[in-house]
């Protein structure tokens, strides 16, 4: 048996041989007296095997590309259940297992392009790394079909920290956050705030807002109130404001009539306003659907897996953080070539599935190629001359595209092609 609670130092006698612990494992998890440690725990005790692992990985020749895949498949892998069952681990643990696995990727080195840049798709030139700060949340937010579909004895336990589900999926941010502050339960209070977090970085389209609620919504000026008697009456939702045949926001008099109600014009007027200026006029009226299947509700109950969704919607939220960086990766290449177009690591990886070539690419699109030009600069090399021209500097512009062998090696290869495939081609 294990003492929890208030019989932590109490003495509890019994007739029957029964052992006292201070710690036991259940379904992979350890759980002790201590329960606001218990997600520290569970972690250190996995620590071990990670870094062995990592350890064994390093003496293999991997590019970061496949780490990155080591990273997800084998290394992350054995703290997910840690992280979907428990709290979420500390800022200071979660900063702890983001150095390991970047320095991991990097061959224990200095991060050579940003972190934020690195997490992003192949489509906006990253490499996919995980992000755990978002790959938690997302995990905490699977948690939400389970709350609509499940009606296990844990599903009544946990509906008493929430309101009903139906309700608490539908409300903004800001009415999460002020639920989140009266939430005692350090789990539930988690997943309140992964949601929250969600609904304020998640860009809707104008069909989905239109099945926003009017109440507690980010999109009205009722993002912390209600008015009941409207509530009651059938004015609910966001669409309720429009005639379906026009798409037309009814008029105070017409809202007045429909749902036997009194509108204070400024309260109406207000109302109005306060939507996006997209539709405060109209909508177009395929939008204005009933019976109303709010957009949030549909994502949750999808075949796909919503908590992939959020882990996107997290990630591409932190592209902000490149703006500065990108915009002067841009004005180098532009300076160079006259033109930058972003996407270009998507592109190379439909052409081949050889990791070392797209890494190349990665590396060249980055700038992080180490030409004479950088080697020398930082000491390595005696001079900053081209490889095998030895005339000028060696840029990558001019390693990969102005040196007078690069040029006799590219008229080869179109020359090849020519006559093997009877194709003409250019390249400019």
């Amino acid at each position: 048996k294990m003492m929890i609670g208030s019989l932590i130092n109490k003495e509890i006698r019994t007739t029957q041989n029964i052992n006292t612990v201070s710690e036991m494992t259940i379904l992979g998890i350890k759980i002790n007296c201590n329960a606001c440690n218990v997600t520290e725990v569970n972690i250190l005790s996995k620590m071990p095997t990670i870094k062995r692992d990592i350890q064994q990985w390093n003496r293999r020749g991997l590019t970061p590309i496949g780490k990155i895949c080591i990273l997800k498949t084998l290394l992350i892998s054995k703290l997910v259940h840690i992280f979907m069952a428990l709290p979420n681990p500390s800022d200071q643990r979660l900063k702890e297992l983001e150095n390991l696995c970047f320095e991991f990727v990097w061959g224990n080195k200095i991060d050579k392009v940003k972190r934020t840049k690195l997490i992003q798709t192949y489509s906006r030139d990253g490499l996919n790394m995980i992000d755990l700060k978002s790959f938690v949340k997302s995990l905490k937010i699977s948690w939400l079909k389970r709350l609509l579909t499940s009606s296990a004895d844990w599903n009544t336990i946990a509906l008493n920290e929430f309101p009903e589900v139906h309700h608490f999926l539908l409300y903004g941010h800001k009415k999460l956050r002020l639920l989140r502050a009266k939430t005692t339960n350090p789990f539930y209070s988690d997943i309140i705030d992964a949601w929250a977090q969600y609904n304020e970085q998640y860009s809707p389209t104008i069909e989905q807002i239109v099945t926003e609620n009017i109440w507690f919504s980010n999109w009205t000026k009722f993002d912390t109130s209600i008015i009941k008697k409207w509530n009651e009456k059938g004015l609910r939702f966001i669409s309720d404001l429009y005639d379906p045949k026009t798409g037309m926001v009814y008029s105070k008099q017409n809202l007045e009539h429909i749902y036997g109600i009194q509108i204070n014009f400024l309260c109406y007027a207000s109302l109005i306003r306060s939507l996006p200026k997209d539709i405060q006029k109209q909508v177009n009226k395929t939008f204005i659907t009933n019976p109303i299947c709010p957009h949030k509700i549909s994502q949750i109950m999808s075949n796909e897996r919503f908590s992939r969704t959020a882990y996107a919607t997290f990630v591409e939220n932190k592209r902000s953080n490149n703006n500065v960086s990108n915009e002067r990766l841009r004005s180098k290449w532009i300076a160079d070539i006259g033109d930058f177009l972003e996407g270009s690591l998507q592109t190379v990886m439909k052409a081949t599935s050889f990791t070392y070539l797209i890494y190349f690419h990665f590396k060249m699109i980055h700038r992080i190629y180490a030409t004479n030009n950088l080697l020398y600069k930082i000491n390595i090399t005696e001079n900053n001359l081209c490889t095998f021209c030895e005339q000028q500097r060696e840029t990558i512009y001019h390693l990969f595209w102005q040196c007078p062998k690069t040029k006799i090696f590219i008229k080869e290869i179109l020359s090849h092609i020519k006559n093997t495939y009877n194709t003409n081609s250019n390249i400019n």
